[in-house]
């Protein structure tokens, strides 16, 4: 389980969100969109997934019920854990919120999952062999075939694939305290990558896979910071630190941002950032829609080719606000709420639903039953 995560309590149905402010970040590339779960502050095993695009536009609810959500390689699907029947398992679910489906069905615990980067196996941790440990599993995309790498000393988990597929990074306290390791997606090659006594935990592969960043405390012991070493281990340096956490990274799709979690305006309202490999140019991107959660575990998904949309819907009713440059705003189902009275040529399709927009005459429109120009 990514330890700087808080526990969360079960919360019920979908609801109308808005969209956040943020500074608008240089997104190049297929860069997609950012993947979080909002969470309460003391339970376990639930919450609300939402994405949201780099520069804080067009968030959108996914699913309810869900947390710790990861983007499949190509953007289409997200893989997230959830208690909804009982004991925490994972399942997966479309980018656009429709066909949820149970994966895993072990007695205890399945969580954590991660997508290799061909899509065809999942890494996740689970205590089905040894309820007092954790061990990192691989199965196979459908929840087929699991197979268990490593041995329960103790907690083996938050599982991350390498970008070439061939090994695991994952967090271990086999020698005493949280450490980074690699193994094989096999099983063999057991590797230890970071040795000190504090917390090293998260690891996640840059995209071109020369880097790893990762959590760790070795700066002020007890407080976690967003650290970047070589894959190998090699030239560990502390990247973002602030007087309170600063935890759970993952890279943009170039390689060239990395998102992360914070604490630093309140340990209850832990909040989604974005900043630069080297720590520069930290930006909020988004906090909790509702007062009492948290902003937490974000994933950053490649943007699916030949997908034009650069602000998406989902099978929910979403409020979809433009930017102050050109959008392509796409519903997926719902009774959206279209928002792109900037003075731009933005394509609108409403998609299923009966959708309202809010538009600019020189606007394309196609889907929409109800059009409210100036």
């Amino acid at each position: 389980m990514r330890q700087a995560i808080l526990a969360v309590v079960v919360l019920s149905a979908a609801v109308l969100v808005g969209v956040t402010t943020a500074g608008a970040s240089s997104v190049s590339g297929r860069n997609g969109r950012v993947l979080y779960s909002e969470t309460s502050q003391y339970a376990y095993g639930s919450g609300y997934l939402y994405a949201i695009n780099p520069n804080g536009s067009g968030r959108v609810l996914i699913t309810n019920n869900a947390v710790n959500g990861s983007w499949s390689p190509d953007g289409k699907r997200i893989l997230f854990e959830t208690s909804r029947k009982g004991d925490l398992d994972l399942w997966t679910i479309n980018a656009d919120g429709s066909s949820p489906k149970e994966l895993t069905f072990s007695v205890g615990v399945d969580q954590d999952g991660a997508y290799s980067p061909d899509g065809s196996q999942i890494a996740f941790e689970s205590n089905r062999s040894n309820p007092s440990g954790m061990d990192v599993f691989v199965m196979n995309a459908d929840g087929t075939s699991p197979k268990r790498l490593t041995d329960a000393r103790g907690f083996n988990g938050d599982p991350a694939w390498s970008p070439d597929g061939k090994s695991i990074a994952f967090t271990s306290t086999r020698g005493g305290s949280k450490d980074i390791w690699e193994i094989n997606a096999d099983g063999s090659g057991l590797l230890q990558l970071t040795g000190d006594p504090g917390t090293e935990e998260n690891a996640a592969w840059s995209p071109d896979g020369t880097r790893i960043a990762y959590d760790s405390d070795d700066g002020e012991a007890g407080n976690l910071d967003v650290w970047v070493m070589s894959s190998d281990g090699a030239n560990q340096k502390r990247i973002v630190a602030s007087p309170a956490l600063d935890a759970l990274p993952d890279w943009s799709p170039d390689s060239k941002q990395i998102a992360f979690a914070s604490d630093r305006t309140g340990k209850t309202n832990r909040k989604i950032y974005i900043t630069n490999p080297n720590g520069s140019n930290v930006r909020l991107l988004s906090g909790a829609v509702q007062r009492g959660r948290m902003a937490t575990l974000p994933s950053w998904g490649l943007h699916p080719a030949g997908d034009a949309c650069t602000i998406e819907g989902t099978v929910h009713a979403d409020r979809l606000t433009g930017t102050k440059g050109a959008d392509v705003i796409c519903g997926a189902g719902g009774n959206d709420v279209i928002f792109a009275r900037d003075g731009r040529r933005d394509v609108i399709d409403g998609g299923p639903g009966r959708d309202t927009a809010y538009a600019d005459k020189n606007d394309v429109i196609r889907h929409v039953e109800k059009v409210l120009y100036r």
